[in-house]
């Protein structure tokens, strides 16, 4: 709107011209006018919204798109996650080993002979003696009494199988073709 007194250029909404004081008495076509202005910079702002939205929708479907062909692993190799895990894993294994002697009897059937960092993992080694009690030990009974001693550990659960590395147990019967072998992810905790 311009300001009939001095016709300078004023807000139609203000109630005073900003450069001389006088009352604004906008007319019709003053509101019309100041109307269409508003209108036009509305639509402009809200285009200019709506491309946004378009582009952030195209980014976020053509990234979900490139993700579902790429696995894990892939992702963590570039992300560098899975060399700062190993070397966290090869720590463990080698304060582990510290602490411990190896080879090392466990109990009357078993001894530790060694501990090693896997890819994603941390797996002990045994070996048993060939026994009658050594042939009554099912499979089955050796995995679940592992699997409960590995995730109901706090120390365990928290430090390595919450943190995706997983536990292995390599055991070889001593004089003997029979092995066995026992993985425990964060999977088999939950």
């Amino acid at each position: 709107m311009i300001c009939k007194k001095c016709g300078s250029e004023t807000d139609v909404l203000l109630r005073f011209c900003k450069t001389c004081g006088e009352p604004n008495t906008p007319d019709v076509s003053d509101l019309n006018n100041d109307f269409n202005k508003h209108k036009t910079n509305f639509l402009r702002i809200f285009g200019i919204v709506i491309l946004f939205m378009l582009a952030i929708s195209a980014m976020v479907f053509y990234f979900d798109e490139n993700n579902k062909t790429v696995n894990n692993d892939e992702v963590e190799k570039n992300t560098g996650v899975n060399k700062v895990r190993q070397e966290y894993i090869q720590q463990i294994v080698e304060y582990t080993k510290k602490d411990m002697t190896i080879p090392s009897r466990i109990d009357e059937l078993t001894t530790i002979v060694d501990i090693t960092a896997e890819p994603n993992s941390i797996k002990y080694h045994y070996v048993l003696d060939n026994s009658t009690t050594t042939d009554s030990l099912t499979e089955s009974y050796i995995n679940s009494y592992l699997k409960n001693s590995v995730c109901n550990d706090e120390l365990i659960r928290v430090e390595l199988i919450d943190q995706n590395i997983d536990i292995e147990y390599s055991y070889t019967v001593k004089n003997s073709d029979r092995k066995l072998f026992f993985k425990y992810t964060k999977q088999d905790c939950e």
